[in-house]
């Protein structure tokens, strides 16, 4: 596997994790009941949502 290969391997490994993370959050934010906890949730899910989209 070329150093190319390898670094495209790690990208796509971290870009499915990034989903898997964003997923997650979205779920539990979901299920928190109505409140500070499910707004908090929210925000943490809005924050990695566009965390790829800033820089």
């Amino acid at each position: 596997m070329t150093e190319q290969e390898k670094l495209a391997e790690l990208k796509r490994i971290a870009y499915e994790k990034y989903q898997e993370a964003l997923t997650a959050w979205h779920e539990y934010a979901c299920a928190c009941d109505l409140g500070n906890e499910r707004i908090a949730a929210f925000e943490r899910y809005e924050n990695i949502r566009l965390a790829l989209r800033i820089g």
